[in-house]
């Protein structure tokens, strides 16, 4: 009887920690990605919110464009970890992704106090 209890005890052991193996396994086909099209909702700045209504549109070859009131913006970006590289010809931007889901992008600006709200179209 306590060699049953035993082997019982092993087998729930590796059944608990298969599990867990497969859990921690490689998640590449989780990842997301900020490439597509993000409706532009809102941006806190200062502490305060104010609703917002745009387009950024990340492409798969750097290209960024942001469409804010039909008055589109160009530019390129890199993605680097959680950091967000923006250039519109005035100079490089570091940002902070600070939410990146399949249906929400959150970026905190690194040049203004502003915190900006997308959510996937």
């Amino acid at each position: 009887m306590k060699k049953a209890m035993k082997a019982m005890a092993v087998l729930l052991l590796l059944a608990v920690g298969a599990m867990f193996a497969a859990s921690c396994g490689d998640k590449d086909g989780d990842e997301v990605s900020i490439v597509g099209s993000w409706k532009y909702v809102s941006y806190t700045e200062f502490g305060t919110t104010f609703d917002a209504n745009g387009t950024w549109t990340f492409g798969e070859d750097g290209k960024l464009t942001v469409e804010i009131g039909g008055s589109p913006s160009s530019g390129n970006y890199i993605v680097d970890g959680d950091k967000l590289i923006w250039d519109f010809g005035y100079g490089q931007v570091t940002n902070e992704i600070l939410v990146l889901t399949k249906t929400d992008l959150s970026i905190k600006s690194g040049d203004r106090d502003v915190t900006y709200y997308l959510k996937r179209n």
